[in-house]
């Protein structure tokens, strides 16, 4: 009896591990997925039937894309015998139009949608299912699955301004958009460095503005900036663009382009500098940010914009054109007679509100030809044109503010939205605009912000992540900084909330990976470094679990104590000969320490080292508490401990171990000792990133006390004391014993002239307090 139950148990073991392999592989993940008995046999010739002659494409779609995995495909209108396999499509006027279900039975595959856009996104779902069977070398196991998804836009952005990308690259990154069952591509088509739209009336536009002299080299906070000298550019001609439009509809993918107004807008006006409030010549930007010449109010701008989204109008058929309006410096427009008399003349108090009346106007013209228009969330500034879609990028605030006002928005906050931002805090990362937005991070986020009710909910159409290529040179840069971190956005806009599950979603994208790579796709593999959980202990020591989403991983390791590295920041190593040793447990460091971390294991599917740099100073651990909250978007790891946990934030204003303070706003933090200790001297970690409004603070102030009471001064640096480009202030105190201590830093205030986010408050970014 016993050997009965064991035998039972083991064939229901293998049952169970059949399921996981062939169960829930799917990204984006369906609304459910049921596994049935039997297989479907994929060495057989598969029959794709079906009479209706609406379907005749779709037909041709499936014949190509099921060739890459099953052998003799072809198309019939007339049944064949029940001895071959058959795939039969049908439409249900049940289902909504992206709604699909496919059953796979014994020599049978169902496909019922609503329209052929479900047909094609059923033929997603499949094509994954039989790369995985071809891979492993198996049937398809039968299973039914219902599926449709959860919001109506599901967008990616390119832009082609920064860096141009051919065609040819265009229709693969539709591709990539079609796998994911993306309905929407963003293509942002003009700005500051580059024209890239022909436009037969004003062809300048492309003669000139479509070129630039040279390009920035390296990143734009380094100094001082250097430059290629070479003559960079490129565009696409109205040809093209009717190729790549059509080709995106055979993918069941609208194209939106964007047309920049009336901020970013150097390059139209390198080639009409009449456009502009000053006279004189214009270029086209050779490095990124925000520029002061921006496309006057006067009645011949107008007239140029008209004749221009004429011409866009007629290249596509989307509902929606996206017409930019963010990052508009109002500077040139205070000082512009035609500006200023254009803002008497229709009672305008504020530049904002002659913003306003200029994207009113555009959309105004749109409206007329049958189209809406979609804006940056700073057209939300001066009062909301009448019909506008807002798209938010600047955290949640403004698609919360359109919701509430009755206009639809989508989401796509810099926080989890933005593909430029780095994805792993190594140093091995290529360069990058900032921020880290790890794949993680992107799975995590909710499009439905908190605080709207059901109604308000519904003016939420989706997200879309957004590709700025400032950064990206190549076509394999862009591939790397979309994929896989498209495969998480692109299961948050589609499958159901309560169907999302991190652990689950890691178990099922190794497979997506290798699809992807199937498709000389080039994939980042940050998903499979080395990860680490990390907690300070009550002494202070930082304990260190190492992890890897690699099948069997196991590491080596070893530490370098800080006074023995070289002080070569090229190579801090060199001349240390350190001790490996085998990953078994927590590793616990109680000194300042570099850890570096290594996968042992034969198949590597990422080499990249961890590397973990750890302070351990008086403050470490410490109690800790902030007068005022940092911001919401930027809370740091753990609130304000993350100021004394050991650890240092890196290059990336995003990272987890920085807090931000937004809008002006200082940061007062006083550290507990716990006992009255000798401290010579005090070390802050800040930012200067002024192309991200993120400023050196204007002053920085430390007080101590015995009691927590009474403070005393001890120490403060000025603005000027601090040298641009730093990373750390420090600040010598004489040898005194205190328990508390308080420091303030005075954020830097309202942004100057000239500086991208000129009259607004800037950003203070600060890191760990070390005492020492």
């Amino acid at each position: 009896m016993q050997k009965y139950i064991l035998l039972l148990s083991f064939f229901i073991l293998c049952q169970l591990n059949i399921s996981a392999q062939t169960q829930g592989v799917i990204i984006p993940k369906p609304q459910s997925q049921l596994m049935e008995k039997g297989v479907f046999d994929v060495s057989k010739p598969v029959y794709i039937f079906t009479k209706d002659s609406k379907l005749k494409d779709i037909a041709q779609i499936y014949k190509t894309e099921l060739s890459q995995y099953i052998d003799n495909v072809s198309i019939t209108d007339s049944k064949k015998s029940k001895s071959v396999n058959c795939i039969q499509f049908k439409l249900s006027n049940k289902l909504t139009s992206e709604a699909y279900q496919l059953i796979i039975g014994k020599g049978k595959i169902e496909v019922i949608a609503g329209s052929e856009k479900g047909l094609f996104y059923a033929l997603q779902s499949l094509n994954q299912l039989l790369a995985i069977a071809k891979t492993t070398k198996t049937n398809l196991q039968c299973t039914k699955i219902m599926d449709e998804p959860r919001f109506s836009y599901r967008g990616v952005h390119l832009d082609v301004s920064r860096h141009f990308f051919p065609s040819t690259f265009i229709k693969k990154y539709i591709d990539a958009l079609a796998l994911h069952k993306i309905n929407t591509f963003h293509w942002h088509l003009t700005d500051d460095q580059g024209w890239r739209i022909e436009i037969k009336k004003y062809p300048r536009l492309t003669e000139v503005g479509a070129f630039r002299k040279e390009t920035l080299i390296g990143h734009y906070r380094e100094s001082p900036q250097q430059f290629d000298g070479k003559r960079y550019g490129g565009f696409y001609t109205q040809t093209e663009i009717k190729e790549i439009v059509a080709y995106a509809a055979s993918k069941y993918i609208t194209i939106i382009p964007e047309i920049e107004m009336p901020g970013h807008s150097l390059a139209a006006l390198s080639a009409y500098p009449e456009l502009a409030c000053t006279t004189g010549t214009f270029e086209a930007a050779t490095k990124w940010g925000v520029f002061e010449d921006v496309f006057c109010t006067k009645e011949q701008t107008f007239t140029f914009l008209e004749n221009v989204l004429a011409e866009v109008i007629t290249l596509f058929p989307s509902q929606y054109i996206h017409i930019g309006g963010d990052e508009c410096p109002k500077e040139r427009w205070k000082t512009c007679p035609n500006c200023q008399a254009k803002m008497k003349a229709e009672n305008l108090k504020t530049e904002e509100e002659l913003q306003s009346y200029f994207i009113r106007r555009i959309e105004k013209y749109l409206n007329s030809k049958g189209k809406k228009i979609i804006g940056w969330d700073e057209i939300l500034e001066g009062g909301i044109a009448p019909d506008a879609t807002i798209m938010s990028w600047r955290g949640t605030e403004g698609g919360i503010a359109a919701a509430k006002q009755g206009h639809n928005a989508i989401m796509t906050p810099g926080s989890h939205c933005y593909f430029d931002h780095y994805q792993s805090q190594s140093t091995e990362e290529p360069t990058a605009i900032g921020g880290f937005t790890s794949i993680e991070k992107v799975y995590a986020y909710e499009p439905i912000p908190e605080g709207l009710t059901p109604k308000e909910a519904t003016h939420i159409l989706g997200a879309q992540a957004n590709v700025w290529t400032e950064y990206m040179d190549s076509e394999n840069q862009v591939e790397y900084m979309l994929l896989p971190r498209l495969a998480a956005m692109s299961e948050v806009l589609w499958s159901p909330k309560n169907r999302r599950l991190w652990s689950d979603f890691a178990r099922r994208l190794p497979d997506f990976i290798n699809l992807l790579e199937q498709k000389d796709y080039n994939v980042s593999k940050r998903f499979f470094d080395i990860q680490a959980t990390r907690k300070l202990n009550r002494d202070g020591n930082m304990e260190v679990s190492l992890f890897s989403n690699q099948p069997n991983a196991e590491f080596a390791y070893y530490e370098i104590p800080k006074e023995q590295q070289s002080g070569d920041t090229e190579n801090p190593k060199r001349g240390f000969d350190p001790i490996i040793q085998t990953y078994k447990e927590a590793i616990v460091l109680n000194k300042s320490v570099q850890l570096e971390a290594w996968i042992m294991t034969k198949e590597v599917k990422s080499n990249r080292r961890f590397q973990l740099d750890f302070w351990k100073h008086k403050a470490t651990g410490k109690s800790i508490t902030l007068k005022d909250s940092p911001s919401k978007s930027f809370p740091g790891a753990s609130g304000a401990a993350t100021l004394v946990d050991g650890q240092k934030g890196n290059k990336s204003f995003n990272g987890v171990q920085w807090l931000g303070f937004g809008d002006g706003a200082n940061m007062e933090a006083t550290i507990d000792l716990a006992e009255v200790q000798t401290v010579k001297t005090l070390k802050l970690g800040v930012l200067d990133d002024t192309n991200n409004w993120i400023h050196l603070p204007k002053s920085v102030s430390v007080y101590a006390s015995k009691d927590g009471i009474d403070f005393t001064p001890i120490s403060k640096t000025e603005k000027g004391d601090i040298m641009p480009n730093t990373r750390e202030v420090i600040l010598p105190i004489d040898v005194k014993k205190f328990r508390f201590f308080r420091i303030i830093v005075e954020n830097h205030g309202i942004i100057e002239a000239g500086f991208p986010g000129a009259e607004s408050g800037s950003w203070l970014f600060v890191d760990e307090i070390i005492l020492e």
